[in-house]
């Protein structure tokens, strides 16, 4: 009998070892992308290997003009509680910044994506797009470079709200306005050989099993059926 309790007990253990898994990261592509000036004019940036841009800040020196810009995900198929985020934009492309070292900061867009994609000249979306809640910020960019940005609480929360339309915001919020120019992502790598130029990036706690949790899951149930038909066997037919 004592092979048959250390048995029993293995099945257990595989069982539990079945349990442990993986948190599950999803990264998507930006649908839609472009920029809003203070003048209400608007461009799309072109998703994917012909980005055109989707510039942030001010520029050109001594005109006033100010861009923020904007980014659409469709984020539909996230599964389980979101843990944490990471936007991650290219800003590599020759001339691709000017007058830092730069704050870039995004937050939330009350206008809705429909809107936002529409490109209608609008002063309001411009505002919006640099007056919603702060999602995260990254400090000191003094060259070309992708910028990556690790998304606070408040967008995590937006984020399990979210569905096909989920915008992003972006602006230059330091230095202030002076006359001079400071901006980014004039000219995004349009090479094509990075995927996604507009990247959002969402983990989960939706786990995936290991490929050994698997084996040991089968290992366990086997063992387990063998048991369950010793279990209900005749009396009499077997010891």
């Amino acid at each position: 009998m004592a092979w048959k309790t250390a048995l029993f007990s293995a099945a257990l253990v595989a069982l539990a070892g079945a349990q442990g898994a993986k948190a599950s990261t999803v990264t998507f592509g930006a649908v839609d992308s472009g920029w809003y000036n203070s003048a209400g004019g608007n461009a799309k940036g072109l998703v994917g290997p012909t980005d055109i841009n989707y510039f942030a800040g001010q520029f050109p020196s001594g005109s006033g003009m100010a861009y923020n810009n904007y980014f659409v995900f469709n984020i539909s198929g996230v599964v389980g509680n979101i843990l944490s985020a990471t936007l991650t934009l290219d800003d590599s492309g020759a001339g691709a910044m000017t007058g830092g070292p730069l704050t870039y900061s995004v937050g939330s867009v009350s206008d809705a994506a429909a809107s936002v994609s529409s490109s209608t000249a609008s002063v309001t979306i411009y505002n919006d797009l640099a007056g919603g809640t702060l999602y995260g910020s990254e400090v000191g960019i003094n060259a070309a470079g992708d910028v990556v940005i690790t998304l606070d609480a408040a967008a995590l929360t937006a984020l399990a709200s979210a569905g096909t339309g989920f915008v992003i915001g972006g602006t230059v919020s330091s230095p202030s306005p002076d006359g001079n120019d400071h901006y980014l992502f004039t000219n995004p790598n349009t090479s094509g050989d990075e995927g996604p130029i507009e990247q959002l990036s969402i983990t989960t706690d939706a786990t995936t099993p290991e490929p050994g949790s698997l084996g040991m899951l089968g290992c366990g149930l086997v063992a387990l059926g063998f048991f369950a038909r010793r279990l209900t066997a005749p009396c009499g037919h077997g010891s």
